[in-house]
């Protein structure tokens, strides 16, 4: 490859790297919807009782808390062994092992 096809060659990749940068600059902000930019009406008092009750856990939707867990990895090992059954470890990453959410 001669010097000047290289020449040619880098100047073209260059001018075509510049526009596209050029193109990506001119491209308008996204917009953020009005209606996610709305603050939040507030709840009326005579309707919090109701949603509150909509949001609470319902009966049979968090089974995992009806698990007796044992919070002893050495108690849990006692028992497993004695029952012949595996081990379940629940961790929370980066969270105490056994507090709570």
């Amino acid at each position: 490859m001669s010097l000047r096809t290289m020449f040619l060659t880098l100047s073209a990749a260059a001018f075509a790297a510049g526009s596209g940068s050029a193109l990506l600059a001119q491209q308008p902000a996204p917009q953020t919807p009005k209606a996610l930019a709305a603050e939040p009406k507030p709840i009326p008092p005579e309707q919090f009782d109701k949603i509150h009750k909509l949001i609470l856990p319902q009966t049979g939707e968090s089974r995992w808390r009806e698990i007796p867990w044992l919070t002893s990895t050495w108690e849990a090992r006692k028992k497993a062994a004695a029952e012949g059954k595996p081990i379940f470890i629940w961790y929370a990453g980066g969270a105490a092992p056994i507090g709570g959410c």
